[in-house]
């Protein structure tokens, strides 16, 4: 974890895992048929893969996830181009277009696919924060969001 995440990881939702904060860009696909972002916690218990077929407006994310005692979680979703520019806070919606959005102030989320607040993100959705969650949790650090960002872009 960065220093200067911590004043950041002491507001956290309590939704949010803090495993998190240690999520890193592992490696990023750019072919003529593929892009692709790998995003891996800090071992290889915990990680997410975001793909798409090249010019395509479909993008898969699939996390994978093992817990202490061996229990293993694997994920699968799907979202359009816009969707995954507002789960990675790359756009945002006027507040008054989205009613959970008016409702709750800065919570973004589309049900089953992901659930954020500021740049804390968690796909499919909102957990209790412990071990043993079904659900990613992601902190959107500026290097994740630009990389996404110009894979977006090809």
């Amino acid at each position: 974890m960065i220093a200067s995440t911590q004043p950041l990881l002491q507001r956290r939702p309590a939704w949010w895992h803090p495993k998190g904060a240690f999520m890193r860009v592992h490696h990023v696909v750019s072919q003529p048929h593929k892009r692709e972002l790998f995003i891996k916690g800090a071992s290889d218990s915990f990680w997410l893969n975001i793909t798409s077929q090249a010019g395509a407006a479909t993008w898969y994310l699939q996390w994978q996830l093992y817990h202490e005692w061996a229990q293993q979680v694997t994920g699968k979703v799907r979202l359009a181009t816009g969707e995954l520019c507002l789960a990675f806070a790359l756009q945002e919606l006027p507040l008054e277009q989205d009613p959970l959005i008016s409702r709750y102030r800065q919570w973004v989320c589309r049900p089953g696919c992901f659930f954020r607040l500021a740049d804390f993100l968690n796909i499919p959705c909102r957990g209790t924060g412990q071990n043993g969650d079904p659900n990613m949790s992601l902190l959107l650090m500026p290097e994740i969001k630009t990389r996404l960002a110009n894979l977006i872009a090809l």
